[in-house]
C-alpha cells in the first residue's frame, strides 16, 4: 500500500471517525448526558459510558474498514489533485475578475470598436547597427 501524508492521514481518519459517530449516536449521547455538567467526577461517574461508547465506536469502524477506505482515498487521489488544482484555478481567475473590475456578464465587459482601434506603425528600419551600439559611448 502506499503511503498517506498526515493531511491525507488526517482525512482518512476524520472519515473514519464520522462513520463511527453516525453508527453509534446513541451510545454517544448518552455518554454526553452522563458527563453534562460534572468536571472532575466524570472520569469515575462515566467510565462505563465511556467504555461502551469507545468499544461501539471500534466495532463500527475494525482497522479493517480503515484500511479499506485508504485504498479508496489513494485510488480516487488522482481525481481529488486534478478537482483541487481545477477549484484553485476557479478561484484565482475570479480574484483577478474582481481585482480587474470585471463582472460575470460577458457584456459588462468593454469591446473596443474597429473604429477605435489603433492601426500597427509600420516596421522600424534596421539602421545596420548592433542592438545598444551608440549607448554609452
Amino acid at each position: 500500500m502506499q503511503a498517506l501524508s498526515r493531511r491525507e492521514e488526517n482525512e482518512v481518519m476524520d472519515q473514519a471517525k464520522a462513520e463511527a459517530t453516525a453508527a453509534c449516536q446513541d451510545t454517544i449521547k448518552a455518554f454526553a448526558q452522563c458527563a453534562e455538567g460534572r468536571t472532575f467526577s466524570m472520569g469515575w461517574t462515566c467510565k462505563d459510558h465511556l467504555r461502551a461508547m469507545r468499544s461501539c465506536m471500534r466495532e463500527a469502524v475494525p482497522e479493517s474498514r480503515i484500511d479499506e477506505i485508504k485504498l479508496d482515498y489513494i485510488k480516487h487521489r488522482d481525481e481529488r489533485r486534478v478537482q483541487a488544482l481545477e477549484t484553485q484555478r476557479k478561484e484565482r481567475i475570479e480574484a483577478m475578475k474582481r481585482h480587474a473590475g470585471i463582472k460575470d456578464d460577458p457584456t459588462s465587459i468593454p469591446v473596443p470598436s474597429p473604429a477605435q482601434t489603433p492601426t500597427p506603425a509600420s516596421e522600424p528600419v534596421w539602421s545596420g547597427e548592433a542592438p545598444g551600439a551608440g549607448y554609452g559611448r
